[in-house]
């Protein structure tokens, strides 16, 4: 499972999630970001799970869940 920002100093979370796609094509993708058309396009891109933020925790443990299912 991975949990990536869609925009981040040392690189893009766009970039990170196609190149984990090539690797491990099944793994579980979680996008966050403080920006809904952000998330409404990544959710195209290959994501399982989004989560606007801010989130509360809650929030996060629901999304981690349904992921191991």
């Amino acid at each position: 499972m991975v949990l990536t920002d869609l925009v981040m100093d040392e690189g893009e979370g766009i970039e990170s999630i196609m190149k984990i796609r090539k690797i491990n094509p099944t793994v579980h993708i979680i996008a966050m970001s403080g920006n809904l058309k952000y998330l409404k396009t990544i959710g195209k891109l290959g994501t399982d799970s989004m989560l606007l933020k801010p989130f509360r925790m809650p929030q996060l443990i629901d999304v981690l869940e349904q992921g191991c299912r």
